[in-house]
């Protein structure tokens, strides 16, 4: 694995998790994440026609990682009937339970006979897929660009794109998509919603189903009037009306970018190409539904990228997953995000600290924790009978039997850390003190393990030591066996006489 790239002061950085991941270099795929946080990733391009020039550089494969995107493996079927055919700029989602995930349209290459596709297909776990057209026939035009969401009540909604003569404002939608087999059929929203065409924009819904339509791209040739949205609409009502959140964003405008929400209802904008053809390698989030946007990477750890996937997980990790930056760099890395301390947080009380995955022993962390400054992943130099405290904001190590108050006759012994106290089985996460007396440990051998007691071979006892009677009231009423006292009073001390 690469070194983690740290941004100083950024409230979200990019860990590298694989910089060749085990799918082919591509762009204009696409991914989703399932109820086993599971990411799957989805078709795509690696150029933009084979060389036999029959598209074989369009892509029907399917990867899936069970390990966060560590690795991915190829999920084939050969049993059962092709999957849906190579494609690029198609779109993906999961029903609301993360159960079955679908694919809708996309471009499959100036050679195949169609280009653009209206087709759309499920699979449960990626192997086996359905082709739901046979069932439930689109009626929307075949498009690429265009995108998705599926709401809480599992209704599928398509919006815009581009169908190869035209950007469309279309809006489509089908209830329980899942069931579509059972008479299911695609409705048309509106045919020209208030947002302008526009096709490279991206879509997600919140918990709440709210629904974001955001960025995007439009051209009119004759007029020469070319436009990249840096707008975000937004519908409560599965697409049949709409608002203006925010006309223009502080971000760029942009398409072929990525919109993601966690399970905070946060918006997250990633990468993309503006109108200069810039690539964008910034990250944007909103927390109050797109109204308002700030920046948390300026100029994130990964190369700038367009036509990428961006996941979030159930951790709120963010993924971004290969994607091109010109037509000769094209990617098969796995980034993965991780909020910082700087993301404004605080610990509350003055012993805790925050600590987040970028921060020793807490790699790989994606929220930040707070922690007590004498947590042994950030202070571990007390020895072993040692214990932590805190003190003046700074941890210290201490003997414990100072804080131990024992009876008469009674001294004060410590547990190890990762050892347990007498008589007991449970092990210790601290120096632990105890009290016991002397007098109950018969033999040599047991009293010589205790750092507060010596053996006196003459009366065959084992017996406090002099100097660890603090006050001069224990110190001359310490008797040996015979009755008489042992030790003395001088300077401020007890010794033994």
């Amino acid at each position: 694995r690469s070194p983690r790239r740290r941004l100083e002061g950024q409230p979200y950085h990019w860990q590298v998790i694989t910089s060749e991941a085990s799918f082919s270099r591509r762009y204009a795929h696409a991914g989703v994440v399932d109820e086993h946080n599971r990411i799957f990733v989805i078709g795509g391009a690696t150029a933009d026609s084979g060389n036999d020039g029959h598209g074989s550089h369009y892509l029907n494969d399917v990867w899936r990682s069970d390990d966060r995107g560590e690795t991915f493996s190829l999920i084939s079927s050969p049993k059962y009937p092709p999957r849906f055919s190579p494609r690029r700029g198609h779109a993906a989602t999961m029903d609301s339970e993360r159960v079955v995930m679908f694919v809708l349209g996309g471009f499959c290459g100036k050679f195949c006979e169609t280009r653009f596709l209206n087709d759309w297909w499920s699979s449960n776990g990626g192997d086996i897929w359905h082709n739901l057209g046979e069932m439930a026939p689109a009626k929307w035009s075949a498009r690429h660009g265009h995108a998705v969401v599926m709401t809480s009540d599992n209704v599928l909604i398509l919006l815009g794109g581009h169908d190869g003569g035209s950007y469309l404002g279309d809006i489509w939608s089908i209830n329980d998509p899942v069931q579509s087999g059972l008479g299911g059929i695609w409705e048309q929203v509106d045919d020209a919603a208030p947002w302008h065409p526009r096709y490279g924009h991206a879509s997600a819904v919140n918990s709440g189903n709210t629904i974001f339509l955001i960025g995007g791209f439009f051209a009119d040739k004759q007029a020469g009037r070319i436009r990249c949205f840096n707008d975000v609409w937004v519908s409560n009502d599965k697409g049949y009306s709409w608002s203006l959140a925010a006309e223009r964003a502080p971000w760029s405008g942009r398409y072929q970018h990525a919109l993601a929400v966690n399970s905070q209802d946060e918006l997250f904008i990633v990468g993309g190409l503006d109108l200069d053809l810039q690539r964008c390698h910034d990250t944007w989030r909103s927390k109050d539904s797109g109204a308002t946007w700030s920046s948390v990477n300026a100029a994130a750890g990964w190369t700038p990228r367009y036509e990428h996937v961006v996941v979030a997980d159930r951790k709120d990790s963010l993924y971004v997953i290969g994607g091109m930056s010109s037509g000769d760099q094209e990617f098969n890395d796995v980034w993965r995000s991780e909020q910082t301390c700087a993301d404004d947080v605080h610990c509350s009380g003055d012993n805790n600290v925050c600590r987040d995955g970028t921060d020793k022993n807490f790699e790989g962390s994606s929220s930040p924790v707070c922690v007590d400054l004498c947590d042994r992943r950030i202070f571990s130099d007390c020895k072993h009978k040692e214990a932590c405290r805190v003190k003046d904001h700074e941890a210290v190590c201490v003997d414990p039997c100072q804080e131990q108050d024992c009876g008469k006759g009674e001294v004060c012994e410590t547990a190890e850390r990762d050892g347990h106290l007498p008589g007991k089985t449970d092990l210790l996460k601290e120096a632990t003190p105890f009290c016991l007396a002397c007098l109950d440990s018969k033999t040599k051998f047991a009293c010589d393990k205790l750092q507060q007691c010596e053996w006196h071979a003459g009366q065959e006892a084992c017996l406090t030591k002099c100097e660890v009677l603090k006050t001069k009231g224990t110190c001359t009423s310490e008797h040996d066996t015979n009755g008489d006292v042992r030790c003395e009073w001088d300077g401020g001390k007890c010794k033994s006489k």
